[in-house]
């Protein structure tokens, strides 16, 4: 075997020809590690065989120790083409025995090798687990997601689907295991062994009786329609068919980024904010109201988005609840219960058929009462269940007091409770003040009746107004009812119309308290007056509202005093609200400043042991200068905060230039953090590390290597402060890089062609091209976001302290 030449002078050798059949010369080797095809190979050489690379037209015969499932391989070609697919051990029995060996002993498993996450075959069922068995012993591995070659997925719908999808892996239903598993081959998933929908098209009126397409299948051919925000049950189920009919695909994984539309039930008497986590700066995706599907299908022509009702969306995945709940597997959201009117005007209760499939509990019925002058009970109401598993109201049963049970208003108020998870109980006034209702909201500011006729103790339930539900869905937060003043409703009647031409200024709020600010310009709404921004002149002011006088700004009191606008403390905006009346302000005048509390004054006013705390932790980082990109302040507010409680000198910046400026004037090396004695960090977010990402161009032009060890994710900070510690730069750096005290890596040639792959087409090429830069905005998008918002809350810090322009 060492000299192959001597096969070339003597082309057959017949001793050989007997040992390897005769329509086996043409032998393909594939997916074999180099020491085992140059063996192989030397062993078809001795028997008289040919190795050839292709396995489309020559080779008879394909040795390979593992399947393949890309459709160009050579494994899927030998499967086309019905040719032997064997184990290298065929080749090395033939050389043992020196004769024909059976060949069906050495054929290769149906999964030889291939690695396969049996996600929704892991349920506790004997069917599953004899599946998961059997692709085993075809010679299948069990790994996890981030390892598999192909996912199993039952239907579209599947939380283990969604994530496939999201990551880029492949997907087959179970059914495709077996019929591997039955034909020995690991056929190509294709046809009726994808992974299919849970109701087939034909049943939603796809396809006409006599096998045709009917003439609007094409009218959006090659959209993705995102159903995920429509109410679960027969709004999804009709905007679904309405779209097979037109020809578009549907997907309720909001992270697909082949999506073209996102369709949403706009309702236009409520001002709701629907979160998504579709980056609504993506020109791609096309927010659209559900009624753009039903025109185009009467059209039988594609129209234009502009012409309907575009719903409020803002971009914010954490608090998307159906996409969460959807990725945990959750029960999806059901649409609620449309009360109907009966021809005498009382209200019907809903019809069996309109109740949802509930998880975990059915719906009750009320039972109307037989005379109006009946004793009302507990069980004289209709409760709705939630939508949702999660969200603010979680457990929790909230009672619409005075809202009309057969208004739109009262059902879109009861569908946005449930889908924060709040179990909603409609009835009369008297029937839930004596239900087991926890909160009793009403629709404006003054008492109910009912209420106010009533003892405080005759009334278990707390009662709140619309401003705290609000709060609590756009926050997600379940707010104590008494934790706000305007939460909770007043006797007389809001807004007063004394106060309509008072336009309040909010400051003295203290450092990082957006949310107090946000409490406090609510409740100045409410009553009626309008809210000073920043940029509203001195002159158009009315009141100036200090929340703490400790935190009023000399420059602000002076501003106030000069022009003889009233400060006044926030206790007067409060007994306005309770009294429903226009407080003298007299007794909440603020005429001076407040004194400066002496070093003797606060070691009386606190303890030692709290004071020694706070003097260490402003130790950690006082050798430190921090520059903080908006992206990262952007992401949590309170990062800057951390900072100055550590004792560090944090000073934001957003584009690389002001960066630049900063550290110039800061007249601070950047350079080693070991060696430095003025040490320097600048934290930034995983999104502005991004190759394309204007920094990253930026330190690969201007930067030596030993200069980015400074940059660090936003992590080390928090774990800084978390630990009350400084923690190692070099394991949090932005810019890792293999040996800092080593040269720069060489870079790759400039305008140098990407490596080209034989089973690598012009067309798969551009998808991946187009893949890339899909990812590469969506990441920008989501630092452009993060930066927005830091520079939002650095206007917001600094509106207390500077004074309003004329």
């Amino acid at each position: 075997l060492t000299d192959p030449s001597a096969i070339g002078q003597i082309k057959n050798l017949p001793l050989f020809d007997l040992i390897l059949p005769q329509n086996f010369r043409a032998v393909c080797l594939s997916g074999l590690v180099p020491a085992k095809r140059t063996h192989c190979a030397k062993l078809l050489r001795w028997m008289g065989g040919q190795v050839t690379e292709d396995a489309v037209s020559e080779a008879a015969l394909l040795v390979t120790s593992r399947v393949s499932l890309h459709p160009e391989s050579k494994y899927q070609a030998a499967v086309q083409r019905r040719i032997p697919i064997v184990r290298p051990e065929f080749l090395e029995a033939i050389w043992e025995a020196k004769r024909e060996v059976p060949l069906s002993s050495y054929r290769l498993s149906a999964l030889a090798g291939l690695s396969i996450c049996f996600g929704s075959i892991q349920a506790q069922s004997e069917d599953s687990d004899r599946l998961r068995a059997e692709a085993i012993a075809a010679g299948a591995l069990d790994v996890k997601l981030d390892k598999a070659e192909i996912v199993i997925a039952n239907d579209i719908f599947s939380s283990w689907y969604l994530s496939a999808q999201e990551s880029g892996h492949l997907t087959a239903p179970p059914k495709w295991v077996r019929h591997c598993i039955q034909v020995n081959l690991a056929v190509p998933v294709a046809g009726d062994l994808e992974v299919q929908r849970p109701k087939a098209l034909e049943l939603l009126g796809g396809v006409s009786k006599d096998g045709k397409e009917p003439e609007s299948m094409h009218i959006l051919a090659g959209c993705v329609l995102c159903l995920l925000y429509l109410p679960a049950g027969e709004t999804r189920d009709a905007a679904k068919a309405a779209a097979w009919k037109l020809g578009a695909y549907t997907t309720l994984d909001p992270k697909d980024r082949a999506i073209t539309h996102v369709v949403f039930k706009v309702n236009r008497l409520t001002k709701e904010i629907v979160k998504v986590s579709i980056s609504t700066s993506d020109e791609r995706a096309s927010f659209v109201d559900v009624s753009w599907l039903d025109a185009c299908l009467t059209e039988k022509r594609r129209l234009p988005t502009a012409a309907f009702p575009t719903p409020r969306v803002a971009y914010d995945p954490v608090g998307d609840t159906l996409h969460q709940a959807l990725r945990r597997g959750s029960a999806p959201p059901q649409r609620p219960v449309t009360l109907r009117r009966r021809a005498s005007g009382v209200n019907a209760l809903p019809s069996a058929e309109s109740l949802p499939a509930l998880t975990g509990g059915t719906m009750q019925q009320a039972t109307p009462s037989s005379s109006s002058g009946a004793v009302p009970k507990a069980s004289d109401v209709q409760r709705w269940e939630p939508l949702a598993l999660q969200g603010p109201f979680v457990g929790m049963k909230i009672g619409l007091l005075d809202w009309p049970q057969n208004e739109a208003g009262t059902e879109e108020m009861a569908h946005r409770l449930r889908g924060h998870g709040a179990t909603v109980i409609i009835g009369s006034p008297e029937a839930l003040v004596v239900s087991d209702a926890g909160i009793l909201l009403c629709r404006g500011f003054q008492k109910p009746d009912i209420v106010r006729k009533r003892p405080a103790s005759a009334i278990s339930a707390e009662v709140a107004t619309l401003r705290w539900a609000e709060a609590c869905m756009s926050e997600g937060v379940n707010h104590p009812v008494r934790s706000s003043v305007h939460f909770r409703p007043t006797s007389g009647l809001l807004p007063l119309q004394e106060m309509a031409r008072f336009k309040v200024r909010v400051t003295a709020l203290g450092p990082s308290n957006n949310l107090k600010r946000r409490r406090l310009e609510e409740l100045v709404q409410a009553l009626g007056a309008e809210v000073a921004q920043q940029s509203t002149k001195w002159s158009d002011i009315t009141h100036v509202v200090c929340l703490m006088h400790i935190h009023l700004d000399k420059r602000v009191f002076e501003a106030a005093k000069r022009r003889r606008i009233p400060l006044v403390g926030v206790q007067w905006l409060s007994d306005c609200y309770t009294s429903s009346t226009c407080v003298s302000i007299s007794k909440y005048a603020i005429t001076r400043l407040a004194e400066v509390p002496t070093s003797t004054a606060l070691v009386k006013a606190q303890p030692a042991q709290d004071l020694t705390a706070k003097r260490l932790d402003a130790q950690v980082l006082r050798e430190y200068h921090l520059f903080i990109s908006h992206a990262v302040l952007g992401s949590n507010p309170r990062r800057q905060s951390m900072a100055e409680e550590l004792g560090g000198e944090a000073k934001p910046w957003s584009t690389v230039h002001q960066l630049i400026d900063l550290l110039t004037q800061s007249r601070v090396p950047v350079g080693d953090h070991k060696t430095n004695d003025q040490k320097v960090a600048i934290i930034v977010e995983k999104e502005e590390c991004a190759p394309s990402s204007e920094l990253t161009l930026a330190l690969a032009s201007r930067t030596r290597v030993e200069q980015r060890t400074a940059f660090v994710h936003s992590a080390w900070l928090e774990e800084t402060y978390q630990q009350r510690r400084v923690m190692p730069l070099e394991n949090f750096l932005a810019f890792p890089i293999s040996d800092s005290e080593g040269p720069e890596a060489k870079r790759a040639r400039l305008g140098a062609e990407e490596a080209q792959f034989s089973w690598q087409n012009k067309a798969q090429q551009e998808l991946q091209a187009l893949a890339e830069d899909s990812r590469q905005r969506a990441l920008q998008a989501e630092c452009n976001q993060k930066v927005s918002e830091g520079l939002k809350l650095a206007l917001n810090n600094r509106s207390d302290s500077d004074p309003a322009r004329e």
